[in-house]
């Protein structure tokens, strides 16, 4: 957490952050961390990812699918597996 205080600016603090306050359930300020970071890079796929995951775990699965779907459009072949598994409509609109 500590690295955000030095450099914001910094490539990936937003989702490092993010993925801290997920592994610690705090759902919320991971949301907010992964919102920030995609803000700042719209192409960062492991906070899409990471957000999806987010998402289904606070029981929002059609933003999880809609996350997870860029993300696998970005290359993040794992997105694929979770879309493959927990979001079949969303499937068709990826092949």
């Amino acid at each position: 957490q500590q690295c955000i205080y030095l450099d914001p600016t910094q490539e990936g603090v937003f989702t490092i952050r993010g993925t801290f306050y997920f592994e610690q359930r705090n759902y919320s300020a991971a949301i907010r961390d992964f919102d920030e970071a995609i803000r700042r890079n719209p192409s960062d796929a492991h906070a899409l990812f990471n957000r999806g995951i987010v998402h289904f775990n606070v029981g929002l699965k059609d933003r999880a699918c809609k996350d997870w779907e860029k993300a696998s459009r970005l290359g993040n072949d794992q997105a694929y597996k979770y879309i493959s598994r927990y979001c079949s409509d969303v499937l068709n609109t990826i092949r």
